[in-house]
C-alpha cells in the first residue's frame, strides 16, 4: 500500500513484523499478551483506513486489499472482524436497516393537524432494497459517530435564525453534505442513527418529500416535535424560494427574447422582431408582480427571525398566511397533507400563466409604433456601449472646459446621509430589470 508510512503504525515498514501480523492468529491461550496487540494493530488499521478514505461502510470483500504490501495481503482480517463485532466496533449493515424502530420512535408518534405524520425508515432512499450484497457490508461504528457529529456542526454552523432554519427537506440537507458523505447510503445511515438519538426527527409530507427537523441549539439532549407552526415558517421559505426561481427563469426568458427582437431586426424580420417585443414586456410585467410577491415573503421572513418570542413568531406567521394568500390567490391549506400539494398547484397555475402569456399579445396594447421605438432603443444602446469602447484616448475626445460644462448638465443625486446597505435579492432583481 502506497503511502502507508505517514498513515499507519511504524510496525508497517518492519518486515519480520508484518509477516507474524499477515499470517492467521494462533490460539489466544499461547501467547495472550501478543494476540491482544495483534488484534489492536488490526482495528486501528481498519479505522484509520475507514476515516482516512471518509467510509464509514467497508466491504469484507474488498478489505484484504485495501492493506496489500509487496503484493501480500493480510489473511487474518476475519478474526478481526469477528473480534470488532463483538464489542460492538463494527456493526453488520443488514442489522441496522432492519431494527425495529417502533419502540424508540414511539415517544414522538403523534397527531399533527388533522393527519398522523409517517414515522418510518422507509422515508430514507435506501430502505428495502433487497441487495444480497448488503450482507456482506459492514458499518465502522466510531466513524459513523464522527460524521454524525460532523454533520450536526456543519448544520448548526450555517444556522442564522434557530426559528426558521431548524427544518429543512431531506433533500436540500443531501446536498449540503456531499463532502461529508459521498454515498446515498452513507448519508441515509448517518441520518437514521441521528434520529435514533433524538437529534434529528424525520416526517413525511407526501409527494415524496421528508423533512428533517434539528434540535434549537447543538446543547439540546432531544428534537422537538415537528409543529404547525414549523410547517407554516417552511412553507414561507420555499414559497420565497420558488418565487425567486420564477423570477431568475423570468430574467432569462427576458434576456432570450430581447436577442430574439435584434436577430430578427438585423434579418429585417420586423414583425417578428416586433412579436419578440411584446412577449418581453409581458414577462416584464409579470416579473414585476412576482418581486412584489417576493419583497412581501422576505419582510414576513425577517420579522420571523427578528422575534425574540414564540408570541411573536405565531403572529408573524399568522400574517404570513394572510401574504401567502395575497401572493398565490389561493385559500390556506387545512391540513399538512394538503401542505405541499398546494405549493404545486400555484407553481403549475405559474407555468401555465407563463405558457398563455407568451401567446397573449392581444392583451398589450402597445402600439406597433411604441415597439420599433422601443426595438430602435435598444438597438442604439447597443450601439453607443460599441462607441464607448472605441472612444478616443484622453486628450482626444474633448477639452477641460467641455467636459466641464457636459458634467454640469448631468442632474446628479444628492449624497445619500445615511451608510449604504446590501440590496435584497428583490431590490437586486429591480436593478436587473432596469438595465435590461
Amino acid at each position: 500500500m502506497e503511502s502507508s508510512s505517514g498513515k499507519y503504525s511504524s510496525d508497517w515498514e518492519d518486515d519480520t513484523k508484518i509477516t507474524v501480523l499477515f499470517s492467521p492468529f494462533r490460539e489466544k491461550s499461547l501467547n495472550p499478551k501478543s494476540w491482544e496487540q495483534k488484534l489492536m494493530f488490526w482495528t486501528e488499521m481498519i479505522q484509520n483506513e475507514g476515516r482516512t478514505s471518509g467510509e464509514a461502510i467497508l466491504s469484507l470483500k474488498s478489505l484484504p486489499g485495501k492493506f496489500e504490501r509487496k503484493g501480500r495481503t493480510p489473511v487474518c482480517l476475519q478474526t478481526v472482524i469477528e473480534e470488532m463485532k463483538r464489542n460492538g466496533k463494527l456493526k453488520k449493515l443488514s442489522d441496522l436497516q432492519q431494527q425495529d424502530s417502533a419502540g424508540w420512535l414511539s415517544w414522538g408518534f403523534t397527531k399533527l393537524i388533522k393527519q398522523p405524520i409517517k414515522w418510518s425508515f422507509q422515508l430514507l432512499p435506501w430502505q428495502n432494497s433487497g441487495n444480497k450484497e448488503d450482507d456482506d457490508l459492514f458499518v465502522l461504528h466510531e466513524i459513523l459517530k464522527e460524521k454524525m457529529d460532523k454533520l450536526i456542526e456543519g448544520h448548526f454552523a450555517a444556522v442564522h435564525c434557530d426559528v426558521t432554519d431548524n427544518i429543512l427537506e431531506y433533500s436540500e440537507l443531501r446536498e449540503q453534505h456531499r463532502q461529508l458523505c459521498p454515498s446515498d447510503l452513507e448519508f441515509s445511515l448517518v441520518i437514521q442513527e441521528l434520529a435514533r438519538s433524538k437529534r434529528v426527527q424525520l416526517y413525511s409530507l407526501g409527494n415524496n418529500t421528508t423533512l428533517v427537523k434539528f434540535t434549537k441549539n447543538a446543547g439540546e439532549k432531544a428534537v422537538d416535535q415537528v409543529s404547525e407552526q414549523d410547517l407554516h415558517i417552511l412553507r414561507i421559505k420555499m414559497s420565497h424560494q420558488e418565487v425567486t426561481r420564477q423570477i431568475e427563469k423570468s430574467m432569462k426568458e427576458v434576456k432570450r427574447l430581447t436577442e430574439e427582437a435584434k436577430m430578427h431586426k438585423a434579418k429585417d424580420m420586423i414583425k417578428l422582431a416586433l412579436s419578440s417585443l411584446r412577449k418581453r414586456r409581458l414577462v416584464q410585467k409579470r416579473i414585476e408582480k412576482l418581486t412584489g410577491s417576493m419583497e412581501l415573503l422576505e419582510d414576513l421572513l425577517s420579522r420571523i427571525r427578528q422575534a425574540h418570542s414564540d408570541e411573536k413568531v405565531l403572529e408573524a406567521v399568522k400574517s404570513g398566511t394572510v401574504t401567502l394568500k395575497a401572493v398565490t390567490g389561493k385559500q390556506s391549506a387545512d391540513s399538512v397533507a394538503k401542505f405541499m400539494d398546494d405549493l404545486a398547484e400555484v407553481t403549475q397555475e405559474q407555468d401555465e400563466i407563463m405558457s398563455e402569456m407568451s401567446f397573449a399579445s392581444q392583451f398589450d396594447v402597445a402600439s406597433q409604433d411604441e415597439l420599433e421605438a422601443e426595438l430602435t432603443a435598444i438597438l442604439g444602446e447597443e450601439e453607443e456601449e460599441k462607441g464607448e469602447q472605441n472612444m478616443p484616448s484622453d486628450g482626444q475626445a474633448y477639452r477641460e472646459d467641455e467636459i466641464t460644462a457636459a458634467l454640469a448638465e448631468l442632474n446628479l443625486p444628492d449624497v445619500p446621509r445615511n451608510s449604504a446597505k446590501p440590496m435584497t435579492p428583490s431590490q437586486k432583481t429591480k436593478r436587473q430589470l432596469e438595465e435590461t
